[in-house]
C-alpha cells in the first residue's frame, strides 16, 4: 500500500518536474499510466506465482 503511493507522488513530482503545470496535468491520463504500471506489475507477479505452482 505504502509503495503504491510513493509511486503515486513519484509520478505526479516526476509530471510536475517535466514543466506540466497541474492544469494541464490530466487526472485520466494519470490514472490510466497508474492502472496500466499496477496490472503490468500484477501480471508479472501471477507469472511468477503460476511457474512456482506448474
Amino acid at each position: 500500500m505504502y509503495s503504491t503511493v510513493s509511486h503515486m507522488i513519484w509520478l505526479t513530482v516526476t509530471m510536475l518536474s517535466k514543466g506540466m503545470s497541474p492544469e494541464v496535468f490530466s487526472p485520466t491520463k494519470f490514472l490510466r499510466h497508474y492502472f496500466n504500471e499496477i496490472s503490468r506489475k500484477l501480471t508479472r507477479i501471477n507469472i511468477k506465482t503460476f511457474s512456482i505452482i506448474y
